[in-house]
């Protein structure tokens, strides 16, 4: 989208988070999920809390995208049913079709890419959360006292780099 033409309906999304969280205390990220629940009464936004074993190692090839394609001058993405890989320039999207979703790989010679399947397919990127660094760990600690007890009990098991 060109800056300043542009409104799309996630923007009115984004404003009322933006607003609510003008207004709310957030310690945790519990507390953030809560924030964003709680921001629409009457069609409240979906919230999944994503845990290390949601996030998968994907291969090098599913991370290449096709020759001479830069996000930055992108105006659209077109997938079309006979060729659900190829990446144009130009193209169409109703707002009133549904978005289809595509992991879109590499493509192999006379074959699609394979369908994903992250849970089975790919292995787990981590099997632990990550630790943070010693610094973060030792400001954090710091605060503590000054925060409530379930943050103190979340940021209580955060492992720090050795």
């Amino acid at each position: 989208m060109v800056s300043g033409h542009s409104f799309l309906p996630c923007d009115r999304s984004f404003a009322t988070l933006d607003k609510r969280r003008k207004v709310s205390t957030l310690h945790t990220p519990s507390d953030v999920a809560e924030m964003i629940r709680g921001a629409r009464q009457l069609h409240p936004f979906k919230v999944i809390e994503m845990k290390c074993a949601d996030f998968r190692q994907l291969p090098d090839a599913t991370l290449k995208h096709p020759p001479g394609f830069l996000i930055t001058s992108m105006m659209w993405l077109k997938v079309t049913a006979t060729d659900p890989w190829c990446v144009h320039t130009k193209g169409s999207h109703s707002l009133y079709e549904g978005w289809k979703h595509w992991l879109i790989t590499k493509q192999r010679k006379n074959q699609p890419p394979p369908a994903p399947m992250f849970s089975t397919t790919y292995a787990r990127a981590y099997e632990d959360p990550l630790p943070i660094k010693k610094e973060k760990h030792r400001d954090l600690m710091k605060m503590l006292a000054y925060m409530p007890a379930e943050a103190q009990a979340f940021y209580g098991t955060l492992e720090c780099e050795e």
